[in-house]
């Protein structure tokens, strides 16, 4: 795989292994359960770099698992609706370990990620106005099954062990 510069910049920031998967840089990033709280950070490609700068450092210290678009021409894709409507805007996607540290995790991004842009994200629910942090509870796994009309369902395990349709 080639290097750009998002690569390089993780390197910089101190993510010492990541792995190169799909369109996506993975850190981190262990077995993850069929379910659990996402939270995502929104950016417009001018500034992935910089959202990158300011969030990393908080990944790390909570050794948050992560992943990051690889390039921010792959973000303007993914922003554009290339890779479907619902994964517009989610440049970086944290995997918080429960609900009480996706919450802390929202607000300390939300005060480094202050006055920076990003597109709404459709399937989240957004922190604070005054950054493009936005969370939700969805699955991990992809799992999916086939409705009485034919239609493909994403599947969403609860903390119950109960599958319903994701919302």
């Amino acid at each position: 795989e080639p290097r750009s510069p998002i690569h390089s910049l993780l390197q910089e920031l101190g993510i010492e292994a990541f792995t190169h998967y799909g369109i996506w840089l993975r850190a981190h990033l262990p077995s993850l359960p069929p379910a659990g709280w996402k939270v995502h950070i929104s950016s417009v490609p001018h500034q992935l770099e910089l959202a990158l700068q300011r969030a990393i450092p908080t990944l790390l210290a909570e050794h948050v698992p992560f992943k990051c678009i690889a390039t921010t021409a792959l973000l303007e894709d993914l922003n554009d609706g290339r890779f479907g409507v619902t994964q517009a805007g989610k440049a970086i996607t944290l995997y918080p370990r429960d609900e009480a540290e996706a919450y802390r995790l929202c607000s300390k991004l939300t005060t480094q990620l202050q006055g920076l842009r990003g597109p709404e994200i459709v399937t989240d629910t957004r922190f604070a106005p005054e950054a493009p942090v936005y969370f939700r509870f969805g699955p991990y796994d992809g799992a999916t099954r086939i409705d009485p009309l034919g239609r493909q369902r994403r599947q969403l395990q609860l903390p119950s062990g109960e599958c319903i349709d994701d919302p």
